[in-house]
């Protein structure tokens, strides 16, 4: 998301977002979707709600503190 810039207003569905992982070995699959769901609960990753599903952003105000998880 970071590289796409899905930050803030620009957001994106959260099955694209999982289809991105989907390719990982299944136990690296497992981790990554419990810490998307981990980064959810502390608010890095923003959720909005739509009728269709939810749609995912980086939340621009700890934009920072995502910078330097990535590195």
């Amino acid at each position: 998301m970071f590289n796409n810039t899905m930050i803030g207003g620009k957001h994106i569905p959260e099955v694209l977002c999982i289809r991105w992982i989907r390719n990982l070995p299944r136990k690296e699959h497992r981790k990554a979707l419990k810490d998307l769901e981990i980064c959810i609960k502390e608010g890095l990753i923003l959720v909005k709600p739509k009728p269709s599903s939810r749609h995912l952003s980086l939340n621009p105000r700890r934009l920072d503190e995502i910078k330097n998880i990535i590195k």
